[in-house]
């Protein structure tokens, strides 16, 4: 029981404390635009002390178990990034318009239609959440611990790709692009078939672990 409590601090030291942790989830811009819950894949790359350690199937339980049945969590591989041994993980994020029980979730909200070089857009801001379950499950583990979320080892990407008919208008600010830093990234096209790399900065994941939804980009789609 003692080595059991032991490896589980170990983990979360390391997952929220010590080591990065980097979602990355993949979607299409067509369900921005629809009504229903929809699962969208996700990867989430989390720090442990090493892909060849002995304990390291226990690490894989161990992180596992943070996630709720919903998820679909498993482990897919472990591989060094900077100089770091990352254990990946695939799981479901949910794209939803107002309820959702995912761990990780995208809303979608509507804003005004939007007029660009004599064309209409209808226009939808996509803002991430983790769920206060997945959050309390965490903090559980290290309520006696001192420990905190900290944004600074917490990252989100998202790979945009474009599966509608025409080209997409996207606005962002203060992220990366194609790993690119735009302070501004206003009304740019996206054409149909192609996708984009976006990455946010340290406030957007302070604002997330603060439960607070922000929203991080918009998208325009002809109408």
């Amino acid at each position: 029981m003692i080595v059991k409590k032991t490896i589980q601090l170990l983990i979360v030291l390391c997952l929220l404390s010590a080591c990065n942790s980097d979602f990355k989830i993949d979607v299409f811009s067509s369900d921005f635009f629809l009504t229903d819950n929809l699962k969208t894949p996700a990867e989430m790359a989390v720090g442990i002390p090493s892909c060849t350690s002995e304990r390291l199937e226990k690490y894989k339980t161990e992180i596992i178990a943070m996630f709720s049945s919903d998820s679909n969590a498993k482990v897919v591989g472990c591989e060094s990034r900077d100089m770091n041994s990352m254990l990946i993980v695939s799981l479901d994020a949910e794209i939803a318009s107002e309820t959702s029980n995912a761990d990780l979730i995208l809303f979608r909200k509507s804003f005004p239609d939007l007029t660009h070089e004599n064309k209409n857009y209808e226009v939808r801001g996509v803002r991430p959440m983790l769920s206060a379950n997945f959050v309390q499950r965490v903090k559980s583990m290290m309520e006696n611990n001192m420990q905190s979320l900290t944004y600074d080892k917490f990252s989100l990407g998202i790979n945009l790709n474009n599966d509608g008919r025409e080209d997409l208008l996207v606005t962002g600010y203060n992220l990366w692009v194609n790993g690119e830093p735009k302070e501004q990234y206003r009304r740019a096209m996206l054409p149909r078939r192609q996708k984009l790399d976006l990455r946010f900065s340290n406030i957007t994941s302070d604002l997330i672990l603060r439960g607070d939804a922000p929203t991080i980009f918009f998208i325009g789609q002809q109408k």
